[in-house]
């Protein structure tokens, strides 16, 4: 099988010894649900962010977006995501 982006990332991440907590939040951005517990605060920011993204180019629907990440970093519901997404719109 081949790798995808995510592992590859992570991979060259260790070969240059960044830190665990990047290694973890590239491996699992996608994947939020698989990283380990101590990185998840992290993963799940950057999984929100890379979703946020994607939702701004039309490739991902907010009501797709992982409920766990979304409640770990205190958003409580999908309407609270379309919320922070909006805001952050207005800042940018």
């Amino acid at each position: 099988m081949r790798p995808v982006a995510p592992q590859v990332g992570a991979a060259v991440a260790r070969h240059w010894n960044l830190p665990e907590e990047t290694v973890a939040a590239i491996r699992y951005h996608h994947s939020p649900r698989l990283a380990p517990d101590a990185f998840r605060n992290l993963v799940c920011l950057v999984y929100v962010a890379n979703a946020f993204c994607d939702i701004e180019d039309g490739s991902l629907d907010v009501s797709l977006l992982d409920r766990m990440a979304l409640r770990t970093l205190g958003v409580a519901d999908i309407e609270g995501a379309r919320a922070l997404h909006k805001k952050i719109q207005s800042e940018n």
